[in-house]
């Protein structure tokens, strides 16, 4: 510890000691603030999380680049100093801790690391997560404050968003949308055509949606990791350049039809807003990677007519319901990871992996809502005990046939791995069984079993759901494939 401390040392002393000086003036303005003005805790905690995040995005761009290693030393230095500031309660608002000021840090080093020729793109995301969050949810209280004091109650109805946990602002995400579109033109291509215009537009589109769905500060976590990955493909590979110049004569009439299909997902309640906006992201990039959009479509519809045979049922507070982001993510997140590291690499068994995604996906909602719907009786998949339907980690006969069909549906897609998708996506499903036995959280209601939430919590993590559960078995398969066909 004292060599590593000394070696932090020797790097302060060449440089940067300027940024921590007012990033440390800056925490103690604001600390001072809120302790004089109690009330203005909240914009004291915004003026912060703008200045010392800003302070970092330039100081990112003036790194050499033989200087990355130590620099990401420091962060991690000064990221532990926030994990035990944190834990003691220095930083603590609206009765909790805020633990989302720890969570940029582990976001900003990860792109350091995989991406230390990015230095700009950094620079950029970082600056979105400074100024356009923050800045977001600054106008938005104030604006907020301003309807109640002259009591628009229909406005403040219409202001409000109800997408994730936390409570966000139509007129607060109105304007990071717009600072997102700033901070995008910052990168200056060679030219600043129509399709430089519709990347920033997309870009702001994405990272608005990412940032109103979190929750408890993780969008500090994931509103610079998607600004990243969206501006290195849309902006600094042309890839919507690419895409509509060389690709095929029907790419604007696949655009066009983006548009009608989200209106008609939406207005059959198939999809929620925010589940729109991810699952046109997934589309989108399937088609910049060339990857055909068939497989995910056959999942989708067939997943959500399946949801239709339960549709009096409650296994969750979800089902039956519009898919929301969470979700789509849940289900489609792999796939959308998959598809950007093709953009990236072109690595050929990625579109392989991308099916077996899909097929762990199909296979388990399959097999949860043919068991619900045609399943005499359902045991628990490890101790065998009788379990209610619908209950994570329940299985039964009809579930495990819907889990084959589901998971053939997606193998017809690729004869040369058949196999391995099939046996891959009802792998899946039976791990999702076990895993959701395990660990997601289950509650007594009424003296039942259920897995929607209620006050008793009888088993599991509260904060493991469907979709943890969903994602967690998905990316695990998905793993151990690309380490059996990458090294096999």
């Amino acid at each position: 510890m004292v060599h590593f401390c000394g070696y932090i040392m020797e790097y302060l002393s060449k440089t940067y000691l300027l940024y921590i000086g007012l990033s440390i003036l800056c925490i103690s303005a604001c600390f001072l603030w809120a302790k004089i003005l109690p009330k203005h805790l909240f914009y004291s905690r915004k003026v912060l999380h703008i200045v010392c995040i800003g302070i970092l995005a330039v100081s990112i761009l003036s790194v050499q680049k033989d200087n990355i290693y130590q620099f990401v030393c420091l962060l991690f230095f000064i990221e532990i100093l926030l994990i035990v500031a944190v834990f003691k309660g220095f930083f603590y608002s609206e009765g909790r801790k805020s633990w989302g000021i720890v969570y940029f840090l582990p976001a900003v080093i990860s792109l350091l690391l995989l991406f230390p020729n990015d230095k700009f793109l950094i620079f950029q995301s970082v600056l979105i997560l400074a100024f356009a969050d923050g800045f977001s949810a600054l106008f938005g209280r104030m604006f907020e404050q301003y309807l109640e004091k002259y009591r628009f109650v229909k406005f403040q109805k219409f202001n409000l968003i109800h997408w994730g946990t936390d409570k966000k602002t139509v007129f607060g995400s109105f304007v990071g949308f717009v600072l997102i579109n700033l901070i995008c033109y910052l990168h200056f291509p060679y030219n600043r055509d129509g399709f430089f215009l519709i990347s920033c537009f997309l870009i702001s589109l994405v990272v608005t949606a990412t940032e109103i769905l979190g929750s408890k500060g993780n969008d500090n976590f994931f509103v610079p990791l998607v600004s990243f990955v969206l501006m290195k493909v849309f902006i600094q590979l042309d890839s919507v350049w690419n895409y509509f110049e060389h690709g095929e004569p029907n790419n604007w009439f696949c655009l066009s039809l983006f548009f009608i299909a989200a209106f008609l997902l939406i207005r059959l309640k198939w999809l929620s807003i925010s589940g729109t906006v991810f699952a046109g992201l997934i589309a989108f990039m399937l088609l910049l990677s060339q990857w055909s959009l068939i497989p995910i479509i056959s999942f989708f519809v067939i997943g959500t007519l399946a949801g239709k045979l339960n549709k009096n049922v409650d296994s969750d507070k979800k089902h039956a319901k519009p898919r929301d982001a969470f979700q789509v993510l849940a289900n489609g997140g792999v796939t959308l990871g998959l598809s950007v590291l093709f953009i990236l690499h072109k690595i050929w068994y990625l579109e392989v992996l991308m099916l077996v995604s899909i097929s762990v996906a199909s296979a388990d909602t399959l097999s949860s809502e043919i068991g619900m719907r045609f399943g005499k009786k359902t045991y628990g998949i490890l101790n065998l005990k009788s379990m209610p339907k619908g209950v994570s980690g329940g299985v039964s006969l009809a579930g495990f046939l819907g889990a084959i069909i589901g998971a053939v549906t997606i193998g017809l897609f690729n004869q040369p791995y058949f196999w391995i998708i099939v046996i891959s996506g009802f792998l899946g499903s039976v791990l999702d069984s076990i895993l959701g036995l395990l660990f997601q959280a289950k509650y007594n209601r009424d003296g039942q079993i259920t897995d929607i939430e209620s006050g008793d919590l009888a088993g599991g993590y509260r904060f493991i759901t469907n979709d943890t559960v969903n994602i967690l078995s998905n990316v695990i398969v998905v793993g151990i494939c690309w380490f059996f066909i990458s090294n096999f």
